[in-house]
């Protein structure tokens, strides 16, 4: 009865050892090891601001729609992640979007799930679905309530922003003003093997 049991014992801890890991459970679309995104090999670039902690400011608006318009994505590729600093424990959503119909429009590309930050300061996350992009194509933020994300006043920068609500695959651009605003957001993109070459 002993040695029947060893080797059913035995044979279960073969079957169990010779399994794949199961894998890390994901929160909130980011993996357990950022790290993990670069390990997925190719190349990496970001867009938006180099030093994510220096936004200082929050206008006070409620429900707030930006587009960022000084930096855009230099090719073909897809986004792949984002991380943004937070002030507030608000909602926070990414978008990106490009001109449409000369410059009259903004159509909206794709966008994120809408995230709650985890915590005051950086939070990051990796995409669910990557979000693909072209050349000058735009990335922003919607912040449906009050405002999570700051800003830093950056002169000579273009940032486009409107108390408008999102609206679905077109917004008219009339609707947006400029500021020199620098929201504390970088998102990570991954350019297509011809751009990447």
């Amino acid at each position: 009865m002993r040695s029947a049991i060893g080797f059913l014992l035995s044979v279960c801890l073969l079957v169990a050892c010779a399994e794949e890991p199961a894998p890390v459970p994901q929160t909130g679309g980011e993996l357990s090891s950022w790290e993990a995104l670069w390990a997925e090999g190719g190349r990496i670039d970001t867009v938006g601001a180099t030093h994510i902690a220096e936004g200082d400011t929050a206008s006070g608006h409620p429900g707030l729609t930006v587009i960022e318009r000084t930096v855009t994505f230099g090719g073909e590729g897809e986004v792949v992640a984002w991380e943004f600093f937070a002030r507030e424990l608000q909602p926070v959503k990414l978008i990106v979007v490009r001109y449409a119909e000369g410059w009259e429009y903004f159509e909206l590309v794709g966008e994120s799930e809408t995230v709650i930050p985890r915590q005051k300061g950086l939070n990051r996350f990796i995409l669910r679905e990557p979000i693909p992009v072209g050349f000058r194509y735009m990335f922003g933020i919607v912040m449906p309530k009050e405002e999570s994300v700051p800003f830093k006043k950056v002169t000579s920068w273009k940032t486009l922003i409107t108390t408008r609500p999102l609206e679905r695959l077109r917004m008219r651009r009339d609707g947006f003003v400029t500021y020199g605003w620098r929201y504390s957001v970088r998102v990570f993109w991954r350019p297509s093997a011809e751009e990447g070459s």
